[in-house]
């Protein structure tokens, strides 16, 4: 390596710009019965977003529709979790294949957006879809989506965040 590429190198990592987050948005679609915990689930929307919509229409990619379980007082496992903002990272092993994992969520673990269309392949995570079901608690076409959401990902690693709204 010459001294130019060398330095050039240094300074590029010296000055190396961070990556921008890759920001999901999930608005929960609560109605009277999920408020009210007489759902088996919780549907909702999921948009990659640049910034986090605060008021007003959702200005992003509209990935597709969500699953969750509904809330059972924050329980590992059967319950969904808090609307909040959330870090999180990729994963691709085992089963699930590519998946966002959230990190730190109170007094949970592996609280993970995977590949799953009905509330018992859930286990507590949020099930990523196209569209949701017309006439149950499903998210169709979840191997599509997940795909679209990996895709809008891109190949290079950065940070995830992730925020929930309530309706």
């Amino acid at each position: 390596m010459n001294r130019r590429n060398f330095i050039a190198s240094a300074a590029a990592m010296l000055f190396q710009v961070p990556s921008k987050p890759f920001r999901l948005f999930i608005q929960r679609e609560q109605t009277w019965p999920e408020v009210m915990n007489l759902s088996d689930c919780i549907q909702g929307k999921i948009y990659v977003v640049d910034e986090w919509p605060v008021h007003g229409p959702i200005n992003g990619q509209l990935i597709g529709a969500t699953l969750e379980l509904p809330w059972r007082n924050n329980l590992n496992k059967i319950s969904r979790i808090a609307a909040d903002a959330y870090e999180a990272k990729t994963r691709d092993d085992g089963p699930k294949g590519w998946r966002i994992e959230l990190q730190s969520v109170l007094n949970r673990t592996n609280v993970q957006l995977h590949i799953g269309n009905f509330p018992k392949d859930s286990v507590g995570c949020v099930l990523v879809g196209k569209q949701k079901a017309a006439t149950e608690c499903a998210v169709l076409s979840s191997g599509v989506a997940m795909q679209e959401l990996r895709d809008a990902y891109g190949k290079i690693e950065r940070p995830i965040e992730v925020f929930f709204r309530d309706a």
